[in-house]
């Protein structure tokens, strides 16, 4: 068994789950003390940038950035998303990229190092029938009450991505304060969802059409995970 988790990479019933329904829900993936290290990073990290999509562009405000925003600016970018989102299109949410390195937490590096272990990167290999993975991204995620992601699905053909996955790491979650990972069929239709609990693991295929549902204000914290993808082309 891999270090810090509780996968089995062995067990034929991940290979299985993936072929008949092309994603897989895996509890308790990791163990304990790797889970509570993760969990704190990313509740304590302080540079997440809010994520968003207006004026058909992609927005990533830097956390001080947008707190200097005046009452007006952030009502009127609020009402831009809301209007986007009315339509299906777009996104709200904190997120931190580990591309700016000189940001990040050493843990965040250890579950990227995690992902591109040549044992996970075989396993995902294995069980999603996709031979050129060769590497895994990731960003953190934060997603507060009034954050979402509409429906979509993670094809991009320039990295060249294979299957996707969210690693959740949240203290406590009741399925009633939203954030859930939602697949839908084709036309649209709900179909099934996971809530983000503590210390589990989502593994889907990238053509998958899914959401993450808004987190409601009632919610007792944030929605903390770490997500990406498992691709073919190198970082």
């Amino acid at each position: 068994m891999l270090q810090n988790t509780l996968i089995d990479t062995n067990q034929l019933m991940h290979e299985q789950s993936f072929k008949t329904n092309q994603h897989i829900n895996i509890a308790s993936a990791f163990t304990d003390e790797f889970a509570q290290r993760m969990t704190l990073a990313l509740e304590s990290h302080k540079n997440y940038s809010l994520a968003t999509f207006v004026n058909n562009q992609v927005l990533n405000l830097p956390t001080e950035q947008y707190r200097n925003f005046s009452d007006a600016q952030q009502q009127q970018l609020f009402k831009m998303i809301n209007h986007n989102a009315a339509h299906g299109i777009g996104y709200c949410y904190k997120r931190s990229s580990l591309e700016g390195a000189q940001h990040q937490k050493p843990d965040f590096k250890v579950f990227s190092e995690w992902l591109n272990n040549e044992q996970i990167l075989d396993w995902v290999k294995r069980i999603s029938g996709y031979n050129d993975i060769c590497a895994a991204s990731l960003q953190a995620s934060c997603f507060e009450p009034g954050h979402f992601l509409t429906r979509h699905n993670d094809i991009h053909k320039t990295e060249q991505r294979r299957v996707a996955f969210v690693a959740n790491f949240n203290r406590e979650w009741h399925p009633d304060w939203g954030g859930l990972l939602q697949f839908y069929s084709q036309a649209g239709a709900p179909l099934q969802s996971w809530a983000p609990f503590y210390n589990s693991l989502n593994l889907f295929s990238v053509d998958r059409i899914h959401s993450v549902t808004y987190v409601t204000p009632f919610a007792k914290q944030s929605r903390y995970a770490f997500s990406g993808w498992f691709r073919a082309k190198p970082l």
